[in-house]
């Protein structure tokens, strides 16, 4: 039954009609190994101390306790590639692609 499904979705995807689909994916799916590639071609930094607001009473855990930062070299790219699979996921997903 599973080959069924991946038999009949490949030929659905590689008929003229479905060109427009299969690119969206593929860019998908290109966008997915970008943002993986981003996220470790560098090292995390520690930044500074970040001190947190007091929990709400009856809240658990230690109120105005500071809190070590971590932030990615990269993080504007990677955000600009997170953007990117947003707007193509929407595309995608919200059946504005019309074949």
């Amino acid at each position: 039954m599973l080959s069924f499904f991946i038999l009949f979705t490949t030929r659905c995807l590689l008929n003229k009609k479905a060109k427009a689909v299969m690119k969206v994916i593929t860019d998908i799916f290109g966008l997915i190994l970008k943002f993986r590639n981003q996220l470790v071609s560098q090292t995390w930094r520690r930044g500074g101390d970040v001190a947190q607001s007091p929990p709400a009473a009856g809240a658990a855990g230690a109120g105005g306790a500071t809190v070590r930062e971590v932030e990615h070299p990269a993080f504007h790219d990677i955000c600009a590639t997170y953007k990117s699979f947003q707007e193509y996921s929407a595309f995608l997903f919200r059946g504005k692609l019309h074949c």
